[in-house]
């Protein structure tokens, strides 16, 4: 079973990608799983609630909508652990994925977000990458190794006009730059995504899967242009 995953900041086109990728494959007839993999709140709980007690979380309203922003960096006690137990939960949602995907027998699995996308999240609500020295940390960068990924790149300006939910630049240009640290450090194919269709980028993600040995029945390329 191979593991395909998009990361990226948000805006990038990752839900994009992934569905294409996974209505093309549906139509070569392949078995798919299709995860968005976010995580659920087990290990988390507790310390979510600390952070509420000690007043460690901002609630924004912004276009209607209610935001929750962590600022975590602030507690050393949240630095240390948030990572720890966030990282735990979403092992544990990648598990149940995995296990829901053997049961379907699915041959391939897409990942719309993956641990990458956590890892940077982690980096910049906390400031610093001390967890990724750890076990858990190590884990999670070696999981990401072993997976078909693609970091889609965009310039954090044209992203934040394609979402209605990014309250800061900032944060995307900081996050853009961590996503380019970690592909630069495992070795992850980064595709642009600015000013281009999404066909474009597509186009592009083809030629890299097919050189990472993941067949596509390519005669069936042209369905995705409408």
């Amino acid at each position: 079973m191979k593991h395909v995953f998009f990361s990226g900041i948000d805006g990038s086109g990752k839900s994009t990608q992934a569905s294409y990728l996974y209505y093309h494959m549906k139509l070569c007839g392949v078995r798919l799983h299709y995860v968005w993999l976010r995580w659920t709140a087990f290990v988390s709980y507790l310390l979510y609630a600390y952070a509420k007690i000690m007043r460690r979380n901002i609630t924004l309203s912004y276009r209607g909508k209610r935001f929750v922003i962590h600022i975590y960096w602030i507690d050393k006690s949240l630095r240390k652990l948030y990572p720890l137990t966030l990282l735990t939960d979403l092992f544990l949602r990648y598990i149940v994925s995995i296990i829901n995907a053997y049961v379907r027998k699915a041959r391939i699995v897409i990942f719309d977000r993956y641990l990458l996308d956590t890892i940077v999240d982690l980096v910049w609500e906390t400031r610093e990458a001390k967890f990724l020295r750890s076990i858990i940390g190590k884990t999670a960068m070696a999981l990401i190794s072993k997976g078909i990924g693609v970091v889609l790149d965009a310039d954090p300006i044209v992203a934040a006009k394609r979402k209605d939910d990014v309250l800061s630049l900032k944060e995307l240009m900081i996050k853009r730059r961590i996503y380019e640290i970690l592909a630069k450090t495992l070795d992850i194919h980064v595709i642009t995504s600015t000013h281009r269709t999404p066909y474009q980028v597509y186009v592009d993600l083809i030629k890299i899967l097919t050189h990472r040995e993941l067949q596509l029945c390519e005669y069936r390329l042209n369905r995705l242009k409408d």
